[in-house]
């Protein structure tokens, strides 16, 4: 009798959401010694449409994968469809389809950067299958396989294309985790995004950013993906979105950084008093939330800094814009020479003007350049002397708007950060290296504003360009 176990990599959430069905009823693994009798044994057990999942482990250079020895045990009609595994940092991890060699470079896009780049990646794929691919670099493979006639063309979800095959990926497994799929046609080409919630959080999640792209489109015009479809199944709800092709953006702001900016926060411009912004009052409530004796002297700056805020906009409103919320290096692209932006959960109507300026840099500048937070306010000066100043002219920001832009930037991400972190610890080292560079840009900002001080760079930024020259 088959042993119902879980599967894997979450595919009991994604597969029966992509390929219909149910949920594959086992998992077989190459390390169990009687794996091969089990297989048959499910064959016989299983009625049409059910699953099974073939786990590999990593294989040894040259040798015969051993998931394929466990597939001569299948036996009967049933389709297979096979990925290679990248395992990532903390469980995440990124499929790639192995169904032919067109179909797996399809989705190494999926694959985070500096896995598999330049040259070599290119030897291997000109000169392996795609199980060689998963021998020469020592990956593991794993078979989805379900019994029966093929019933793809009925089942798939309509989005999908006809025939074709699915990169995955997932990120680090915390409860903002969702499943990005790459649909791609017989030939390789991708068709479309899918996101796919892997939890109620995520679920709704999956749904706001289905009715942000609409909302998205109304301002930008065609400068974030089109939003393709979206809906319930097996539980899950998902969306599919056009694909954004292009090339990287670069981890410096551009002019075309700046116009995407500027178009977006133009027409979104408006002020507001500081008590009736959001993203304030969820900093409060965050700052509240948190023990201060856990670190004292971590909630010691940030409250310093949220007192400087009030007492400094006490009489002033406070300049907002829409956002996109994590404008970062990887989810913005140039496609013939125009920005666009992906990946819009994050998204406000209303956020403190240049967040997402204030983020692109923040980002860039810890997780690319690694820089520590005394470099990054000291950096502050050559970035307002380059595009990042027609975003603050073009929004009309004065000097003591920009302190404040930044200040309020830090408070938000950094207390949110932090309420996230002590519910359940990050399993990489670059959550500490932007926890502990927001703690200094919020000591110095804090002080700026405290001391009612405007740096000579705010005042740069602000100037015309004629008068700047």
């Amino acid at each position: 009798m088959i042993h119902r176990t879980k599967s894997p990599l979450g595919i009991d959430d994604w597969y029966p959401v992509l390929r219909g069905g149910t949920a594959p009823l086992a998992t077989i693994s190459t390390n169990d010694p009687n794996a091969y009798d089990k297989v048959l044994d499910a064959c016989e057990e299983l009625e049409d449409g059910q699953r099974l999942v073939l786990l590999g482990s990593t294989v040894r250079t040259g040798g015969r994968s051993d998931l394929s020895q466990l597939e001569d045990a299948l036996r009967g009609n049933g389709t297979r469809e096979r990925f290679i595994v990248f395992p990532g940092t903390g469980g995440a991890f990124t499929l790639l389809p192995t169904v032919d060699r067109t179909a797996l470079r399809a989705g190494i896009s999926l694959l985070p950067s500096g896995r598999l780049r330049g040259r070599a990646l290119w030897t291997v794929l000109r000169t392996l299958t795609p199980f060689g691919v998963a021998q020469r670099l020592g990956r593991p493979e794993l078979t989805i396989w379900t019994k029966g006639p093929d019933q793809r063309a009925e089942l798939d979800l309509p989005i999908l294309p006809v025939a074709g095959s699915i990169a995955i990926a997932a990120g680090v497994p915390d409860r903002n985790q969702k499943i990005i799929v790459r649909a791609l046609d017989r030939r390789g080409a991708a068709r479309a995004i899918v996101k796919i919630g892997r939890s109620i959080r995520t679920d709704d999640a999956v749904e706001r950013e289905a009715d942000v792209l609409t909302q998205v489109d109304e301002i930008l015009d065609g400068r974030a993906p089109r939003l393709l479809a979206h809906g319930q199944r097996a539980g899950r709800t998902w969306l599919a979105q056009e694909v954004i092709e292009g090339r990287h953006s670069g981890t410096l702001i551009t002019p075309a950084h700046a116009e995407f900016l500027l178009a977006l926060g133009q027409p979104t411009l408006a002020r507001v008093p500081l008590e009736d912004l959001h993203t304030y009052k969820d900093s409060q409530r965050n700052l509240s939330n948190l023990r201060a004796e856990f670190d004292p002297d971590w909630h010691a700056d940030y409250s310093r800094l949220r007192d400087a805020l009030s007492l400094v906009s006490d009489s002033d409103d406070v300049p907002v814009t829409a956002a996109h919320g994590d404008f970062t290096p990887w989810n913005t692209r140039l496609c013939r020479g125009q920005l666009r932006a992906f990946d819009w959960e994050y998204f406000s109507p209303v956020a403190p003007a240049a967040y997402d300026l204030a983020h692109f840099h923040m980002q860039a500048s810890v997780l690319v350049r690694q820089f520590p937070g005394e470099r990054i306010f000291d950096s502050l000066p050559g970035f307002f002397r380059g595009p990042a100043a027609e975003v603050v002219r073009g929004l009309a920001l004065q000097p003591s708007d920009i302190i404040r832009a930044l200040g309020l930037y830090i408070l938000h991400e950094g207390t949110a950060a932090e309420v996230l972190e002590r519910q359940q610890p990050a399993p990489f080292d670059q959550a500490s290296w932007l926890r502990r560079a927001r703690l200094e840009i919020c000591h110095r900002i804090a002080g700026l504003l405290l001391e009612r001080r405007v740096p000579s760079w705010a005042l740069f930024a602000t100037k015309s360009r004629s008068r700047a020259a």
